[in-house]
């Protein structure tokens, strides 16, 4: 693209000035701003209007077309738009016509998956999975997918209406955009990794209903095929594909987060000791303060442990006098085995 319109015999080198450009592929939105802002510095105009419908939206003239741009612009060529399509919406300003094809990508990306296991859970369930579209096209399950891949799939016939790498591509644009704006797609994240499967066993130039022949990651023995439905032969497990790639998600999702937001702990309870040695160290710190009359750090107020000399008695910090044991030196704590203990061993609640 950038080739195209920046090139030295681009598009923005020749055209003269007043040429409308109309881009209809589905590009980055930053990119269509920069054309825009580039056209308009040469006297032209730049439309970013991306469509949707598909193949049979192509040849039937009822193309949904997103429009970006100069209003002026737009109504221009207004009239070549109704040749195409059905549904023509100005979105706004430049690159807002492709923003809005890469919401419409999301909602596609979501409802293929969605597709693909409703069939392959009728199968499992044994219905007669045409008169099951039947039914669901009729409710609230309707749209265009139902409508036009899902009988294709099971006929197998997975010719492109859209390609599977055109697809990939503007799924990544989207989770690009959506990483730009601080946004985590994770439904969006996992589809992406379906379909790059997909692309990966030469399924490239396939339709996007091709999203059924991604692999199944499950080592269980296969079903007696000639039990199963001769439309449904060789169908992969689709679900637990997207159950496996669903936990790799999640580390692909959070991976560029924080270190923070992505530690799960569990609450541990506050230590009393710890608690109790830190408002001492404290309360050191400033004493130690006070009577220098200056300024002295917590470190260097804090006690020294260092072990009595050979022979030195070593005080209790239970003991008092009179009750055979020595009472508590500054230093060390422990006057036996079971009192030696660094200083202070204990909350003030188990001392008292």
């Amino acid at each position: 693209m950038r080739t195209v319109y920046f090139g030295e015999t681009g598009i923005l080198a020749g055209a003269p000035p007043g040429t409308v450009l109309v881009d209809m592929t589905t590009t980055d939105p930053a990119l269509s701003r920069e054309i825009a802002e580039r056209a308009t510095a040469k006297g032209l105009s730049a439309i970013d209007a991306p469509v949707s419908g598909g193949d049979v939206g192509a040849r039937n003239a009822t193309l949904s077309i997103m429009v970006g741009g100069d209003r002026k612009a737009v109504q221009a060529v207004m009239p070549v738009f109704e040749l195409l399509g059905n549904k023509i919406v100005h979105q706004g300003g430049p690159g807002t016509g492709q923003q809005a094809k890469l919401c419409n990508q999301i909602v596609i990306a979501g409802t293929m998956v969605g597709v693909c296991e409703s069939l392959l859970y009728g199968y499992k369930a044994g219905l007669d999975l045409n008169r099951m579209l039947d039914s669901i096209r009729g409710g609230a399950a309707a749209c265009w997918t139902l409508d036009h891949l899902a009988p294709r799939i099971l006929q197998r016939n997975f010719e492109p209406g859209f390609f599977v790498e055109h697809f990939v591509k503007d799924m990544g644009l989207a989770l690009e955009e959506s990483k730009r704006m601080g946004l985590i797609l994770p439904g969006l994240t996992l589809v992406h990794q379906l379909y790059q499967t997909v692309q990966t066993l030469g399924h490239g130039r396939s339709g996007t209903h091709a999203l059924m022949l991604a692999p199944k990651t499950s080592q269980r023995p296969r079903e007696c095929v000639a039990s199963m439905n001769p439309s449904l032969i060789a169908m992969p497990r689709l679900v637990e594909s997207t159950a496996t790639l669903t936990a790799q998600h999640l580390n692909v999702a959070t991976m560029r987060q924080p270190r923070a937001a992505c530690r799960l702990r569990m609450w541990e309870p506050p230590d009393p000791v710890k608690a109790y040695r830190k408002r001492f160290l404290q309360w050191r710190a400033r004493a130690v303060t006070a009577r220098a009359g200056g300024s002295v750090s917590e470190e260097a107020a804090r006690p020294k442990r260092t072990r009595p000399a050979s022979g030195e008695s070593r005080g209790c910090r239970r003991g008092e006098p009179g009750d055979g044991h020595t009472p508590a030196s500054p230093t060390w704590s422990g006057c036996c085995s079971s009192h030696a203990r660094p200083f202070p061993s204990r909350s003030p609640r188990q001392a008292a």
